[in-house]
């Protein structure tokens, strides 16, 4: 759900800022607001697995819920014809979550593909595993996808977001008529010196740069709250004749309040920066 409708900012985005001691009045624009939200709400330098707190109230997940960051978001009403699909980034966890949404969306729309395979890229990157939620036995342990098999850990696991997305897709249980090419966008050079984790962005860059996809319709997968977030930065990023789509599952109930403000912060960052004044 989009944050700016209209022209104005809905009401229930304002009414989660005012509950949260944010100068939030009905005549507020979108600019004013974006710079109090960025100031107060964005977690500059965290990762979202980073971003600790309580979960939401009733109250608030009522709020949230209305502003599009709770529900699965499932697949357009209207079918197209997807030329590939883009699994985005994340934790271990929310990649075999990703992959088994995709699964279960992937029959129902048509695909545009070659000898009936269906390409699906791995926009990954150079972020170190996480030494707790990502550890050696959270990689050999099967979740909501099943392992091939006989499947045994290598020698080897792996050391960085890329590498694990990769090392997902070759232990799991998929069809057979799926093909993955892996995107691994490098750590990034900062203006005032030194390097910082690739961000979405930066893994849609190397796949735009890296893989030369040809123009069409593309399939994205994330999951809630990010659904909208990262359709709209993909929207931006990509050249005239790639139309975007994003779908993926409902929000974890554990996750915090100061991770949904934080992407709302985000999204409504996107919002501005796609608008015609932008």
């Amino acid at each position: 759900m989009r944050l700016i409708q209209n022209g104005r900012l809905v009401p229930d985005l304002l009414a989660l800022c005012r509950k949260y001691g944010i100068n939030a009045p009905d005549d507020i624009t979108a600019d004013e607001l974006n710079s109090r939200l960025q100031e107060t709400w964005f977690k500059a330098g965290y990762l979202r697995y980073q971003i600790k707190g309580e979960p939401p109230s009733s109250e608030d997940r009522e709020l949230l819920r209305s502003l599009g960051c709770l529900n699965a978001v499932p697949l357009p009403v209207l079918m197209f014809d997807f030329t590939g699909v883009l699994l985005l980034g994340a934790l271990r966890s929310r990649i075999v979550s990703r992959l088994h949404y995709l699964t279960t969306v992937a029959p129902r729309p048509k695909f545009k593909s070659v000898e009936s395979v269906l390409k699906i890229y791995l926009l990954g990157g150079a972020r170190p595993l996480d030494p707790e939620k990502e550890s050696s036995a959270v990689l050999c342990t099967p979740a909501e996808l099943p392992f091939i098999p006989g499947w045994l850990a290598p020698p080897e696991l792996p050391k960085t977001e890329a590498e694990m997305m990769a090392f997902t897709w070759k232990q799991s249980q998929l069809p057979l008529e799926w093909r993955a090419e892996l995107g691994n966008a490098p750590l990034q050079p900062k203006p005032e010196g030194g390097t910082r984790l690739p961000n979405t962005a930066d893994t849609v860059r190397v796949w735009l740069s890296d893989h030369e996809p040809q123009p069409g319709t593309y399939l994205a997968i994330s999951n809630q709250p990010f659904v909208q977030y990262q359709e709209l930065v993909l929207q931006r990023l990509v050249p005239s004749g790639f139309t975007i789509y994003a779908c993926g599952p409902a929000a974890s109930p554990t996750l915090p309040l100061a991770t949904y403000l934080d992407n709302l912060a985000k999204q409504l960052y996107e919002e501005l920066a796609a608008s015609p004044a932008a």
